[in-house]
């Protein structure tokens, strides 16, 4: 092993250089870079554990030994430098207490010198720029006067022509020339002004007149219209008169008309009535049958007071009596038929009704009603609808009617009694 006793770390300034040596610390750093540069620990053992610990300890321990020698080597120097800035700087302060005030003078005289200057050249610059400012007021006239009227214009031309340029000095002849080219132009404007004002009165002129004729026009168009509304509402009045009379002939036709059909129904109703009055005379049970169905037209109590009635219905009305007539005529088929009375009562209702289409939809109406009978030569449609238990008895006003009558009714009767229980039996 090499001896290290005269191997030491030093720091010294020699001949001006700074001479730094770690000569122990490099040697001792040799020596380990030998031992441990590349070395692997089984550090799943106890002894390979061991190893490396001891040797992570042994360069830690030169690390930290090499720290604290530099620490040591450089205190001085440290040291050193701080002494010789504080000398400096007590030297500078006293330097600068000689040289302030001969500096602050002579920088105080360079202010002067510059502000002077500066002076100078602003005072130059706004001379010229009075001059130059002029000028470009001058030649400015031309963009003010575009839309003016040509009075103004001409104005500024006798302004610019008065206009005494002595005052511009070395910008005289500048001034000079801009003034002659805006005179030019400010008389080509005025020429343009006067035309362009002759124009806009002429077509004022024209305004003013088309404007005086629209007026008289509005007038015109205003009267004509008040003559059309006044022609529109008298057409009006005229139209709403003609219909009025129009619905009241409409009014006194339909009058007419109903008062006709009215007339023909009460004349029916009497040839009816006179054919039941005969009929009342039969005592055969067909007799009393035909009377009872002509009575359903009538009413079942006082023939005349019904007529009456009947004669005050609307519409609708006689559309009901007529379903009655052509049930009573079905039913009137339907009959045997052995009396004179009840024949003439059945030929004269077929006869009112319509003749063979009235029988046809007064036995549909019979039918309709639940009532069946033999049918005759040429019915062949109705065969096969005689019922062997047919009833009999007489037919009430509810029957024919098709009212489902009941004890509630105020014309309930035996009849309705005997009819609702063959119904009964039939549907049983």
């Amino acid at each position: 092993m090499t001896d290290t006793t005269e191997l030491i770390d030093k720091a010294e300034v020699r001949d001006g250089k700074a001479i730094v040596a770690y000569s122990r610390t490099e040697h001792a750093l040799a020596i380990l870079r030998g031992k441990y540069k590349g070395a692997t620990y089984d550090l799943t053992t106890t002894a390979g554990d061991k190893l490396a610990r001891a040797a992570r300890l042994e360069l830690k321990t030169l690390r930290t030994d090499l720290e604290k020698k530099r620490a040591e080597l450089k205190a001085p120097a440290l040291l050193f430098g701080k002494t010789i800035d504080s000398e400096a700087a007590r030297l500078t302060a006293e330097i600068q207490a000689l040289e302030t005030p001969i500096d602050a003078q002579i920088k105080a005289d360079e202010k002067r010198r510059e502000d002077e200057r500066i002076a100078k050249e602003q005072a130059e610059a706004a001379r010229r720029k009075v001059h130059t400012d002029g000028i470009a007021k001058i030649a400015g006239y031309v963009g003010l006067a575009t839309d003016l009227p040509a009075e103004r214009i001409a104005a500024g031309i006798a302004y610019l022509e008065a206009l005494d340029l002595a005052g511009f000095e070395e910008f005289v002849t500048e001034a000079t020339e801009t003034r002659a080219r805006t005179v030019s132009a400010l008389q080509a404007l005025h020429t343009k002004a006067v035309s362009r004002e002759a124009e806009a009165a002429r077509l004022e002129a024209e305004r003013v007149e088309q404007a005086r004729i629209a007026a008289e026009q509005a007038e015109t168009a205003r009267k004509l219209k008040e003559q059309q509304d006044e022609l529109d509402r008298q057409r009006a009045e005229v139209q709403q008169r003609e219909e009025r009379i129009r619905k009241e002939e409409e009014a006194r036709a339909a009058e007419k008309v109903r008062q006709e059909q009215e007339a023909e129904l009460e004349r029916q109703r009497q040839a009816l009535l006179a054919e039941m009055r005969q009929i009342d005379g039969d005592t055969g049970n067909a007799g009393h049958y035909a009377s009872e169905a002509i009575s359903a037209i009538c009413a079942e109590e006082g023939a005349d007071g019904a007529v009456r009635d009947f004669g005050e219905e609307s519409a609708q009305s006689l559309r009901d009596l007529r379903a009655a007539g052509l049930l009573a005529l079905g039913l009137l088929w339907m009959t045997e038929r052995q009396s004179d009375k009840v024949h003439r009562a059945y030929t004269t209702l077929r006869d009112a009704l319509g003749g063979k289409e009235g029988l046809r939809e007064g036995i549909q109406a019979a039918m309709d009603a639940g009532h069946e009978a033999d049918h005759p030569h040429g019915a062949d449609w109705w065969a096969g609808k005689k019922d062997e238990t047919e009833y009999m008895g007489v037919r009430c006003m509810c029957v024919i009617t098709g009212c489902k009558a009941g004890p509630g009714c105020p014309h309930f009767n035996a009849h309705c009694q005997n009819h609702i229980a063959h119904i009964n039996r039939r549907t049983a």
